[in-house]
């Protein structure tokens, strides 16, 4: 309750006329939901090793909206493991590079590229910029990065990340086109990742248990997909299962 709580009272104050003053390097929009705000300050707190709660958007909170949306945020660096804890040396160019793949940004992608960000870089949860490409799941950019020397099957490292592999972000986000370029640079369609329960599941597992997903799931199976329980004991040794 305290959290959607918040949600809505930092929505209606990213909406109000006065609009909050940006972070730099992040420009984070007065449109932002709760949940990308969440994920960016995230980011940004694991990049420059600053603590969470003071680089809240100076948006007008004041009274119990204000105390709400500090509750939530606060459970959130507890959440993550930021809180009194130093972040990860990820570097602030690398950082950026992350945010604008999250974005689906092609062009900025290039630019960071060119200007010496690694494809390769990870948070302390392992996250990559290939992984949050998920999030918008452009082609382009999975091809900027791969093109960069992007680890197409790199998995996340944080317990709570499930071993979770760029393909299997675009499938849970439907991401066609973007799932294609995956498997065109490389990505095994068949690795083997964990649910919250503790099953083990395949892109193609996730995919088919989405309702809007039958163009994925015909992608899958056409570059050899499997579900985990069609995976013989020799493949599922080899695709981490």
């Amino acid at each position: 309750a305290i959290a959607l709580r918040a949600t809505i009272a930092y929505d209606l104050a990213l909406s109000s006329r006065a609009r909050p003053r940006p972070l730099s390097p992040l420009q984070l929009s007065p449109q932002l939901s709760w949940r990308r705000c969440r994920r960016d300050l995230v980011l940004r707190a694991r990049a420059t090793r600053v603590a969470l709660v003071a680089e809240m958007p100076r948006a007008r909170l004041s009274g119990l909206s204000g105390l709400l949306v500090l509750v939530a945020v606060r459970a959130e660096v507890a959440e993550v493991g930021l809180d009194g804890e130093a972040a990860p040396a990820l570097r602030e160019l690398d950082y950026e590079l992350i945010s604008k793949c999250a974005d689906g940004d092609a062009e900025d992608v290039a630019r960071l590229l060119d200007a010496g960000a690694d494809a390769r870089a990870a948070t302390a949860d392992g996250e990559t910029p290939m992984h949050v490409a998920g999030i918008a799941g452009k082609a382009a950019v999975v091809k900027l990065l791969a093109a960069a020397g992007a680890d197409p099957d790199a998995r996340v490292t944080a317990a709570r990340g499930l071993r979770m592999t760029p393909l299997t972000w675009f499938a849970y986000g439907i991401h066609v086109d973007g799932a294609a370029a995956l498997l065109d640079a490389g990505a095994a369609v068949n690795l083997v990742v964990d649910d919250e329960k503790g099953a083990k599941l395949t892109a193609l597992d996730i995919a088919s248990r989405l309702t809007e997903a039958a163009d994925l799931v015909a992608l899958l199976r056409n570059r050899g997909g499997k579900r985990f329980e069609e995976l013989d004991d020799d493949e599922r040794r080899r695709f981490g299962g």
